[in-house]
């Protein structure tokens, strides 16, 4: 029985937005994905306050619905902290049978190396980043000089599992949840 290719695009979707789902779309076809979950976390550890999550779960359902390969899951509250390498550990042992491949864009590669057992979520998951703007300092960062060695040109070779990492350089969408946040309050 083959192996489903699921991409994990995590996220506090604060609110959700058309990029989120432009990122989506591009990882199924360039990864080969058979769909993408969209993880909408309780709270970012990293940043303030996220407005309420029912209503980030519901919009974020809502943009969701323009592909039918883009699925909207709230494993959050299963978790005690939302924190990613904890969210990617549930998944993998709720469903063994699923190849899970995580989906960011490259503007979080300069604040990985915060996240909570970042180095051991590097191991446990390929990563697939999205250019999200130059990346310069980006490439300058704690993330890269670590796992230098698991960059892997092709990504559909991310499917082989982890450690793995691949850049997918595209067409820069310059929304953000920040832009929408700034300019709606």
């Amino acid at each position: 029985m083959k192996k489903l290719n699921i991409g994990l695009l995590g996220g506090t979707f604060d609110p959700p937005h058309f990029g989120h789902l432009y990122i989506s779309t591009k990882a199924i076809k360039t990864i080969g994905l058979d769909c993408i979950w969209w993880v909408v976390a309780k709270q970012n550890p990293l940043k303030e306050q996220s407005s309420s999550m029912i209503n980030r779960v519901n919009l974020a359902k809502g943009i969701s619905k323009f592909s039918n390969k883009i699925h909207v899951i709230d494993i959050e509250k299963a978790v005690k902290k939302s924190y990613s390498y904890n969210t990617v550990v549930l998944l993998k042992q709720k469903f063994p049978h699923i190849n899970f491949i995580w989906i960011m864009g490259s503007d979080n590669l300069t604040s990985i190396h915060k996240w909570y057992r970042w180095q051991e979520f590097c191991k446990i998951v390929p990563i697939a980043i999205f250019e999200r703007s130059k990346l310069y300092k980006e490439i300058k960062c704690p993330f890269v000089s670590c796992f230098s060695s698991f960059y892997v040109r092709d990504p559909k070779l991310l499917l082989d599992g982890p450690p793995s990492w691949s850049i997918i350089r595209m067409k820069v969408n310059p929304i953000s949840s920040s832009m929408i946040r700034l300019l709606t309050y």
